[in-house]
């Protein structure tokens, strides 16, 4: 009698565990589905950050570059408020430029 009765709670015993596996499995499986989402938003929020940085830094550079009769007539557009340069094409992807002035300085934005 007692062989019989072992029988059931192996087949008890190995259902739990199978069952207690699968919660384990499934728990990993979704904190790994959370950790990749984040994982390529953070990707896209640094890739977004330095295309915006490359579209301010090669506005810098051609300002750097202008002559003074450049530089006379960015400032006259900078008194009448903010400059739109627009879309720039940075390795493929878009950055949005303008350029406006405060006091003293001049302040690129992308």
């Amino acid at each position: 009698m007692k062989l019989k009765s072992r029988k059931g709670s192996t087949l008890l015993l190995t259902l739990m565990v199978f069952a207690i596996l699968m919660i384990f499995v499934t728990f990993i499986s979704g904190f790994m589905l959370t950790e990749n989402k984040q994982a390529m938003f953070h990707q896209n929020k640094m890739q977004a950050y330095y295309i915006a940085r490359g579209g301010a830094e090669a506005v810098e550079a051609a300002i750097l570059g202008m002559d003074e009769d450049g530089v006379e007539e960015l400032e006259d557009k900078l008194k009448n408020g903010i400059v739109d340069i627009g879309q720039l094409d940075i390795g493929g992807n878009k950055a949005y430029v303008t350029v406006s002035k405060d006091g003293e300085n001049i302040l690129i934005e992308s």
